[in-house]
Parts: structure tokens; sequence; C-alpha cells
């Protein structure tokens, strides 16, 4: 069903901008930890270290909240299209938004023993991803045969 092309046109740009911004942060970690390498290998209270370290983290942060707005942003403009019932979509898979995804998601980090949680929390937006995506294509080939027969 034709839900616009204006909505999910934005929707898509911003989500895929979330996942460049997704890249720009793994990479960040390079970055980071040769930060850390200069700053626990330089003389202790070293400012020149120091303050490139607080650098090196305050962009890693700036890329985090980049990420969840444009994810905060993408999942309600999802929503709204899924509400207004114009798309395949059955009306409950607007809570399996990629924020809602996200927030099942979340205390699993924490519950599972270590080191599974730690393995789990830096790629915790890719395995949020992935579980929206495997519904969706779940649907969309169920829908697929539907519409084939």
């Amino acid at each position: 069903k034709p839900s616009g092309r204006v909505m999910p046109l934005i929707m898509v740009i911003t989500t895929a901008h979330a996942l460049i911004m997704g890249v720009a942060f793994h990479i960040s970690y390079a970055f980071i930890g040769s930060g850390w390498k200069q700053y626990y290998e330089a003389d202790f209270g070293n400012k020149i270290t120091s303050e490139s370290l607080l650098r090196f983290e305050f962009y890693w942060k700036l890329l985090v909240i980049i990420m969840l707005a444009e994810l905060l942003f993408s999942s309600i403009i999802y929503v709204a299209i899924i509400i207004r019932g114009r798309t395949l979509y059955p009306k409950w898979m607007a809570l399996l938004n990629p924020l809602c995804v996200m927030i099942f998601l979340f205390p699993f980090v924490f519950m599972l023993p270590a080191p599974i949680g730690g393995f789990i929390a830096p790629a915790y937006l890719n395995i949020t991803t992935l579980v929206f995506f495997a519904f969706t294509t779940s649907l969309w080939k169920r829908n697929y045969k539907k519409i084939e027969n």
C-alpha cells in the first residue's frame, strides 16, 4: 500500500545517516584507544594527553547522541506511518520500531553474565537493527507470498 513519499523518504534518509554515524562510532574506537594508550604511557598528569583524551571522548559521545536522536526521530516517523494504516505492515508492527526494540533488549546487556553482556554491549544498536529487519523481512516475505498467490 502506498504510504506517501515524503515521510518514508525522510525516515529512510535519517536511518541511513544514523547507520553511517554508527560506522564513524566504531572507527572512533581506534582514536580513543590511541588516546588511552598515549594517556597511560605519558607522565602522570600530562595536560596534553589528558585534554586530547577528553576531546576524543567528547566526539565519541557526540556521535552517540546523534545516532540516538536520529533513531528516535526515525522511530517516531515509522510509528506514525504504520498507525495511519497505509502500509502492508499490521498496526502491531508499530511496537517493533527500532527504539522499542532497543528498550526491550537493553536489560539483557546487564542481565547476561560476563563476558556475554560485555560482548553484546558494543553491538547493541546493531542487534536492535538486526531484530527490526528480521521482523520486517519475515512480514515482507509472508505478504509477498499472499500477493503472489
